[in-house]
């Protein structure tokens, strides 16, 4: 009687660890197809954000996600200020004012200052959105700023100005890629770099 209620329990849970095993790695695949939607989205969304498209994507479940922002408007003085290598994409997903030629006196600069104060304002409130509406539960607004950092650098043009990722996954991913080996030596965490 005994040999049978082990065999019982150890069939039982044998079942029991089999349904475990199965639910992990419906879970996992769950959260990959979550993830690749997510990283859909973000291209969607840069295609709007740089005015490749004039249809907005919908994030998750909100009706106007576009309701507060105002991207558009801003992109043509946004581009003109990246190709003279004024503007710089750092490793948060913001851009930052660099020492250049293009942006002369203070009213000039003042007026990139602002620009880069609202086009950094509505980044936040998109990356907040997509963290809460349009990514798999659990995702955090940084993991959802650096997926648009890796995004970005993966579309750098010519010229354009950038910093690198920190040490870790990115970082090693793009050192590995087509931009990271035409960088060569200046290929390094946190640097600044021209893409060339």
């Amino acid at each position: 009687m005994r040999r049978f209620i082990v065999f019982v329990l150890a069939a039982l849970l044998s079942a029991g660890s089999g349904c475990l095993w199965r639910s992990q790695r419906e879970l996992e695949a769950q959260a990959a197809s979550g993830m690749h939607r997510l990283g859909d989205l973000a291209e969607n969304l840069l295609d709007y954000v740089e005015g490749k498209t004039s249809d907005p994507p919908a994030i998750g479940n909100l009706k106007e996600p576009w309701k507060d922002t105002h991207f558009a408007p801003r992109q043509a003085e946004i581009s003109r200020l990246k190709e003279l290598g004024c503007l710089g994409e750092n490793n948060k997903g913001r851009l930052e004012l660099r020492k250049c030629d293009g942006v002369k006196g203070f009213s000039a600069h003042n007026a990139a200052q602002r620009l880069l104060a609202e086009e950094n304002k509505d980044r936040k409130l998109l990356y907040r959105r997509v963290a809460e509406s349009g990514a798999p539960p659990g995702t955090s607004v940084a993991f959802v700023e650096r997926l648009f950092v890796m995004k970005r650098l993966r579309r750098a043009e010519s010229g354009q100005v950038f910093q690198l990722p920190d040490e870790g996954d990115d970082f090693k991913s793009l050192k590995d890629s087509a931009l990271g080996q035409r960088l060569g030596a200046s290929c390094k965490a946190e640097a600044w770099v021209a893409v060339p």
